[in-house]
């Protein structure tokens, strides 16, 4: 990011929380949005790193420059983290826990959260939580039903055309077919079928995170018994989300994101279903224009 490129963003945040001390949280919304989008530019600029090129390498830099400014917790939080990733499995909630910012002072929390900010004396309601993945940004139960509901309709208009041969062909080298990606929301769906019982049947039962993403290969199943799975997992977890009622608040405990409800995990399941619609659009346009 160039250094007028910085100034602008300090200048959206400065004013946003000059705004919002006064009051005034309209426009203080308007500029942490223009902030916000100003990092998605800046770090758009070069491709992303990715297990494949070159996170490990700009992760283990990124820590050795942290070493001397950071507590040491919080180094070996992001060392268990990039050993998680070396390993291709999810990051447990005990190698990094909650993590909290007082937004007054600036102080970083990992783990067990003050009642007050030991620097400046701010209260633990003020702090910024941290949720592990925007996947978990609230939905209503009416919300996160109808977003469940439409996920299939979405997902059928996005695959209407393909052959069955252009289904396992992948847009790139090293990169997801159709089916791969149909595959991996079966998985995620069956995850949410499991969970969503597990929530509703026990008293706050422990929920195993799994690496999703690394099973795509697993199963030569054709595209069309795939999706006829995912289809029946679906309506068969929706029966149970209609009927919950207030049981959106039960509870389980997540070996990767600590405790959450039920409606944390529906929100979850279809904020990530509708992240890969976008991805089904980029498979469509490189595969069918052959």
């Amino acid at each position: 990011m160039s250094s007028d490129r910085y100034a602008q963003l300090i200048r959206y945040v400065r004013l946003a929380r000059g705004l919002e001390a006064e009051g005034f949280y309209g426009v203080a919304k308007l500029l942490w949005g223009l902030a916000f989008a100003d990092e998605i530019r800046a770090s758009s600029a070069e491709p992303l790193p990715r297990p494949h090129t070159t996170l490990d390498s700009e992760l283990s830099a990124l820590i050795d420059s942290l070493r001397a400014s950071q507590k040491p917790e919080i180094i070996a939080a992001l060392e268990r983290g990039q050993q998680a990733a070396r390993e291709n499995h999810p990051v447990t909630y005990e190698d990094v826990p909650e993590v909290a910012v007082c937004r007054y002072c600036g102080q970083l929390f990992l783990g067990h959260t003050p009642e007050q900010c030991p620097a400046c004396g701010a209260a633990h309601l003020t702090f910024r939580q941290f949720r592990p993945v925007y996947y978990f940004d609230p939905l209503t139960p009416p919300q996160a039903l109808a977003a469940l509901e439409n996920g299939p309709q979405h997902i059928q208009r996005a695959l209407d055309g393909f052959s069955a041969q252009q289904m396992t062909q992948p847009p790139a080298p090293n990169e997801w077919s159709a089916r791969d990606l149909l595959w991996h929301l079966l998985i995620a769906q069956e995850l949410l079928r499991v969970r969503a019982e597990k929530i509703l049947d026990e008293h706050n039962p422990l929920l195993e995170g799994v690496a999703a993403w690394d099973m795509t290969s697993q199963q030569a199943l054709p595209a069309g018994e795939i999706w006829e799975r995912y289809r029946e997992s679906r309506q068969a977890t929706l029966e149970r989300l209609r009927a919950a009622g207030d049981a959106w608040w039960r509870t389980g405990w997540h070996s990767e994101f600590g405790s959450v409800t039920l409606l944390d995990q529906a929100t979850y399941f279809a904020r990530h279903e509708h992240m890969h619609l976008g991805q089904f659009a980029q498979i469509r346009h490189a595969v069918l224009k052959r």
